[in-house]
């Protein structure tokens, strides 16, 4: 296979959800891996959807409801031309053979998020102090906020289990 270059955005969202269900932080790191099988020295190029504007060290993009998307922590792989996209907003880049990651982002601000999870938990006491319990069970369940046309692939649900638990089934 010769000149074929692939792209993957990868997102990972960190939530902190309190008990009632309400987000507490969310984050969104992001990830754009490129895969390239081209031959000789192409130039790429591609650029953002709305139109970014440079506060410091982040970006605002606007979008139409007039709140912003405020995209931190941008760092691009060696072969970006910064040039370009300080002017711009392009990321232009000749690719290195082989896989490589393009840039990487964080967003903490208007994290929209793609899943709603509902969980209860059931204590059972032990029979010597009804206070301390023996044994929990988590009953949880992942909702999709998406539109129908649209699926997630390989989503992964982590649940923090204490260090002192005695065992995990």
């Amino acid at each position: 296979p010769e000149n074929e270059v692939y792209i993957d955005v990868v997102e990972c969202i960190n939530l902190l959800i309190s008990k009632t269900g309400e987000i507490i932080k969310s984050e969104v790191m992001g990830t754009i891996a490129v895969k390239s099988l081209l031959s000789g020295w192409p130039e790429c190029k591609f650029g953002m959807n709305d139109k970014l504007q440079i506060s410091q060290n982040n970006v605002k993009k606007a979008n139409s409801t007039g709140k912003g998307i405020s995209i931190e922590d941008i760092r691009f792989h060696q072969c970006v031309k910064l040039s370009d996209f300080n002017k711009d907003r392009t990321i232009t880049f000749i690719p290195p053979d082989g896989v490589f990651e393009l840039m990487t982002y964080r967003v903490s601000e208007n994290v929209i998020i793609p899943f709603k999870v509902f969980c209860n938990i059931i204590e059972t006491p032990r029979p010597d102090n009804p206070s301390i319990p023996q044994g929990i069970d988590l009953d949880l369940s992942v909702k999709a906020l998406f539109e129908k046309t649209l699926y997630a692939q390989d989503v992964v649900v982590k649940v923090q289990i204490p260090k002192n638990a005695a065992n995990v089934k």
